[in-house]
């Protein structure tokens, strides 16, 4: 069935209307009136679905939500929350990093679903700036994560399509996937929000496994503190152990450095105010 166009066939309550990529479709709730998307699987996957089962509990408000799941025929499929807003990624091709101040608090409210997710028992495996949607709030930018209980799904190697985003250990075979790789993840996206390109760039696609594991993270560069560097450099430490012990610990780690460059800059500002009032010495004219 998965292989096959089904708009206009039914799933459950949804009614598929326009299909927007391989087995993903637009959808309709009549019942409620509201848009979602359906993605339909390939196969039952008895695993999956526990682990689906889990996911559709984190109900949290920086998440997509999963409304349903079912089986029809061989497949199975899920309905979750249509986003309406731009990916992280074309919102910064758009308008190039996000300045400190925006991005810290909206970092910390990434972090908190993923803390959440983590807590459940659940790794992302995928975080990108793909699977993150920028909402617009009245006066500050808010994120809605996609990928949990759809893409991970789906994939036989989570983050597979994504390796910048990856950490070492996702490749090296027989290695379990945990906690600690999506804070590596976390570390990349934080990297090119700020600056506008991931840290890690090897020269081809072979070389992006040893690339990772033996090239230093480069500073940050530009005007961002040491306070910075060595945050994003314990995020993407090579070995798992090395890095932040949790997602909220992370983010709490950048807002202790943005208010030490506040700080400076106003320490900073104030003295440059101080030297401009002082008068010439020697005094003019003698």
């Amino acid at each position: 069935m998965a292989d096959r166009n089904l708009c206009g066939f039914t799933l459950g309550e949804f009614t598929l209307r326009e299909q927007i990529g391989e087995g993903v479709y637009r959808a309709e709730q009549e019942l409620l009136r509201r848009e979602v998307i359906v993605r339909v699987l390939h196969q039952r996957d008895d695993d999956a679905s526990q682990g689906l089962t889990r996911e559709a509990q984190l109900d949290h408000s920086y998440a997509a939500h999963v409304y349903a799941r079912g089986v029809k025929g061989e497949d199975g499929w899920i309905a979750a929350e249509l986003v309406q807003g731009v990916m992280l990624t074309h919102w910064l091709q758009k308008h190039g990093p996000m300045p400190r101040e925006q991005f810290v608090p909206f970092f910390e409210c990434i972090a908190e679903v993923v803390q959440a997710a983590h807590e459940r028992g659940i790794v992302h495996g995928d975080l990108k700036p793909s699977n993150i949607m920028v909402i617009k709030g009245s006066d500050r930018l808010f994120p809605k994560l996609l990928g949990f209980g759809i893409d991970r799904l789906t994939r036989s190697d989570a983050g597979m399509d994504s390796p910048a985003y990856m950490a070492p250990e996702q490749r090296r075979s027989g290695d379990t996937v945990g906690r600690a790789a999506d804070i590596y993840a976390l570390g990349v996206i934080a990297c090119e929000a700020l600056t506008g390109h991931v840290p890690l760039v090897a020269e081809t696609p072979d070389g992006a496994d040893q690339h990772r594991r033996d090239v230093p993270v480069p500073p940050l560069g530009g005007d961002f503190s040491s306070d910075f560097d060595k945050i994003l450099q314990r995020a993407l430490a090579k070995e798992p152990e090395a890095r932040h012990g949790s997602a909220l610990e992370l983010a709490s780690a950048l807002r202790v450095a943005l208010r030490a460059s506040r700080r400076e800059q106003i320490r900073s500002a104030a003295q440059q105010w101080e030297d401009r009032r002082r008068p010439p010495w020697p005094p003019v004219g003698r």
